[in-house]
């Protein structure tokens, strides 16, 4: 009898082994999807243009010649003003924007940024299901050209959220799911749209032009720091509202300092 007891505890310890292994085998076969986690980073080209466009103005501002900026010719015996560099410097970032849009408003830009989000979030979609609440889609703006003036960029972030989660990947009775010229022509014109949802410490619900106008006045007088009357994460706390009332999610957007980037991330329905 002691005998038969000393097989059966053997043979309990070898299966529970066994089955402990097999788990932690299966465990690690199982797909990570961290793929899934990475941000997808927008207008990198705009970035690099806003860095090339501080380097005019203190170039501009130094020069005791003729400085010429991409055909114009913005001063003829330096140093360049405060006011035809600021409005130089806004008309850049502005078209540096759009070109990532819609180079040509009359048909859809196949390699911008409207394009590299539209294939990643079907590329998420194909794998989606109710169950996985982790499928979710980050998209992230560099840090220094976010904070140019965030704002707009939430406006944006908001327009690429509505124009991803509805007519690209919305209800089949309600969307087509095609691409929409109109939609992306009004992602296209945000720069000079006013902000009518937004009351800023100035009282004025300006279009973000007059915004960056002032930024590159400030860094043409001078002011290199990154200073700016807008409280970042109020801003970030309103637009988070305004998507759950326009898109029924809430997402706030939050810096990532490891990646130097501001991240949003929100559900691929």
């Amino acid at each position: 009898m002691k005998k038969i007891k000393i097989i059966i505890l053997v043979l309990f310890f070898s299966v529970t082994a066994s089955l402990l292994s097999s788990c932690k085998k299966d465990e690690t076969l199982q797909p990570t999807w961290q793929w899934l986690l990475k941000e997808t980073v927008i207008f990198e080209n705009t970035a690099e243009e806003f860095a090339l466009i501080l380097d005019h103005i203190d170039a501009a501002r130094t020069t005791t010649d003729t400085y010429v900026w991409c055909g114009d010719t913005i001063t003829l015996n330096g140093p360049a003003g405060y006011e035809p560099l600021s409005e130089k410097s806004a008309v850049e970032i502005i078209w540096s924007y759009r070109n990532e849009i819609m180079a040509d408003t009359t048909q859809f830009l196949q390699d911008g940024v409207l394009s590299k989000v539209i294939q990643k979030y079907l590329e998420i979609r194909r794998h989606n299901s109710a169950e996985d609440a982790y499928y979710k889609m980050r998209l992230a703006i560099p840090a220094d050209l976010y904070e140019l003036y965030p704002r707009f960029w939430e406006r944006v972030l908001t327009e690429i959220m509505s124009y991803l989660t509805t007519q690209i990947g919305g209800n089949s009775d309600w969307y087509g799911g095609t691409r929409d010229i109109g939609m992306e022509k009004n992602i296209y014109k945000l720069p000079w749209a006013p902000d009518i949802d937004y009351q800023d410490p100035w009282g004025c619900n300006c279009a973000a032009y007059y915004y960056f106008k002032d930024f590159f006045k400030d860094r043409s007088e001078g002011d290199n720091k990154k200073s700016t009357i807008i409280d970042v994460e109020m801003v970030q706390k309103i637009s988070s509202r305004e998507r759950f009332i326009k898109l029924g999610f809430d997402c706030e957007t939050s810096y990532n300092k490891e990646t130097n980037n501001y991240v949003v991330e929100f559900p691929v329905i």
